[in-house]
């Protein structure tokens, strides 16, 4: 008997310190997803929701789980604290709320209203509505022509916009929205822009090609915009040379061309040669006839350095060469 007893005590004692100090009542957010331009209700939207700590000052914030509306655009979250909680939304053809590159761009005091952020208490069941409005899409093909062949590029590029006429970002140039990938069939698709004009897209072939530079692309909402390209590189120019410091080769450092014209279609060309990784050495193919400013930067061995500018001028389907040394 004062073995069973020891045994009922030591069970209830181990009940009793396992059980919390005390339980919050469970709180929930519900909301629902629509169309702001017809009011009905989007199915398949992804809405996940955050936590924002109170000793934040700025916009970060804790993922806490995600989910996709129903067929009646309708959500909800089981949330087991208290806190101020905010969420974003997206859905293919529409205009994110609360897109990711606000986090890097956006002014933290813009993006504290753009956020919404609401305070939900012990216990309370909160109702939120998320309008999302049809975004412009911008697509296209990427071709080259090579000895007469014409064939797919798989290219990757950044979808970029300008900053100078929007007070709430931090940059006063441009800012990524997006980067993106062609297919196989050199197809690639963005469709879920703001309506703007001064969307760039900067473009990189692979293969040692320089990087195309589109500027000034007019995106509508609701509408296709096409910037489909064919490049012909069957009569293109080239660069090549070896940059060296006392003779030696450097060992960190860089060396860029950019063009001084614009192409028919509005597109400049900007590349990059990584001079530590090459010896020195550095090749750029691809290039159209033309001014083209070209600049270095690089360390060698004992502290030497090399900081120069050129203009240098290409001909039509030449292959130019030009060394550069700190001579």
């Amino acid at each position: 008997m004062k073995k069973l007893n020891c045994f009922i005590t030591l069970a209830l004692a181990i009940l009793l310190f396992s059980q919390p100090a005390f339980s919050l009542i469970e709180s929930r957010i519900r909301g629902v997803v629509i169309d702001k331009g017809t009011g009905k209700p989007i199915k398949g939207a992804s809405v996940t929701l955050f936590l924002r700590h109170q000793m934040d000052t700025s916009y970060m914030q804790e993922k806490i789980a995600s989910i996709f509306s129903d067929a009646n655009g309708a959500f909800s979250f089981e949330v087991p604290w208290p806190g101020m909680y905010f969420v974003k939304c997206k859905k293919d053809t529409y205009l994110s709320f609360l897109p990711d590159y606000y986090y890097k761009y956006v002014k933290k005091d813009y993006l504290s209203k753009l956020a919404r952020v609401f305070k939900l208490d012990e216990g309370e069941i909160k109702h939120i509505k998320i309008q999302l409005e049809k975004g412009g899409i911008l697509r296209g093909f990427f071709r080259k022509n090579e000895d007469d062949k014409i064939a797919p590029i798989k290219i990757s590029a950044w979808i970029l916009k300008e900053s100078k006429k929007d007070e709430r970002f931090v940059l006063d140039d441009y800012y990524e929205i997006e980067y993106i990938y062609s297919d196989e069939n050199g197809y690639f698709e963005a469709n879920s822009l703001e309506a703007a004009d001064d969307y760039y897209l900067y473009i990189d072939l692979g293969d040692g090609y320089p990087r195309k530079f589109i500027k000034n692309i007019n995106v509508a909402k609701n509408e296709v915009t096409d910037i489909s390209r064919v490049y012909d590189l069957s009569n293109m120019s080239s660069i090549e040379g070896v940059v060296t410091l006392n003779s030696n080769p450097p060992s960190n450092g860089n060396i860029q061309i950019e063009s001084m014209f614009e192409g028919d279609d509005g597109e400049t060309v900007f590349s990059s040669y990584e001079l530590g990784e090459s010896g020195g050495n550095y090749f750029f193919k691809g290039l159209l006839p033309g001014q083209y400013r070209m600049s270095v930067s690089c360390f060698g061995p004992g502290g030497a350095a090399l900081k120069k500018e050129f203009i240098i001028e290409i001909a039509e389907g030449t292959l130019k060469n030009f060394n550069i040394s700190d001579n």
